[in-house]
């Protein structure tokens, strides 16, 4: 499966990924195993790992 999601600022997106893990889980009794980015640096918080 895929799920794109876009958001208004960058600093939304660990904390809507957070909610969304748990819906994954929740919903399909399944852990995400990769998540992908674009590679910019944003992202690179040990938070996200």
């Amino acid at each position: 499966m895929t799920w794109i999601s876009f958001y208004k600022t960058k600093s939304m997106a660990f904390e809507k990924f957070k909610h969304f893990q748990v819906h994954i889980e929740d919903e399909y009794q399944k852990r995400i195993k990769v998540l992908q980015m674009d590679m910019d640096k944003e992202f690179t918080s040990c938070d996200f790992i």
